[in-house]
């Protein structure tokens, strides 16, 4: 495995790992379009799972899948700040 790869693999590791915490910490919550915010970690983090697999099977449509996932989160990133900033200020209320 090339230095590439490995920091690669622990980006893949840090990204899972960040969008299940994520995912357990805005479950708990009022955050206004915390369902962008999920959809734009997932993808992200499945970004990083195609990253790893061109290596192995399908460079071509892996490496494309990869750049379209890595749109998506940031079009979803994006909307889910948005939706955050123009928020009302009752509306916006983390965990119990």
């Amino acid at each position: 495995m090339g230095e590439e790869s490995v920091s690669e693999f622990f980006a893949l590791v840090l990204s899972l790992t960040g969008f299940f915490l994520l995912l357990g910490t805005v479950r708990h919550s009022r955050i206004p379009g915390q369902w962008l915010l999920l959809v734009s970690f997932g993808a992200i983090a499945a970004s990083n799972v195609a990253t790893v697999a061109e290596h192995y099977a399908l460079p071509d449509i892996l490496n494309l899948l990869e750049h379209c996932l890595l749109l998506t989160g940031a079009i979803f990133l994006s909307l889910g700040i948005w939706k955050i900033a123009t928020r009302k200020p009752d509306d916006t209320i983390v965990g119990d």
